[in-house]
């Protein structure tokens, strides 16, 4: 009699193998370009382009809006516009 595991990854080990592909490109997506060319995600295919990438953005846009902008942003803008900083973030 066979080991009944070993037939569940038979039979579900393509599908396995495209979802955690596409876990990893969904968290390597928000990563900064340099990181995605080293470990060859800078070049998604055209199904990725067409069908994950607005999934990916549409979830990045209500992260933004449930989360704020982040502090870093709000230094970065306050630094290009020339404001004073905050005595705490000159450090």
């Amino acid at each position: 009699m066979s080991d009944p595991r070993a037939a569940f990854l038979e039979a579900y080990g393509p599908v396995d193998r495209r979802l955690h592909r596409f876990a990893i490109y969904a968290g390597m997506s928000r990563a900064p370009r340099w990181a995605r060319e080293l470990i060859g995600f800078d070049q998604p295919s055209a199904l990725t382009r067409t069908l994950i990438e607005p999934a990916l953005q549409m979830d990045a846009r209500r992260l933004r809006w449930a989360f704020g902008t982040p502090r870093y942003v709000q230094l970065a803008r306050a630094r290009v516009a020339g404001a004073a900083l905050p005595k705490a973030a000159a450090r």
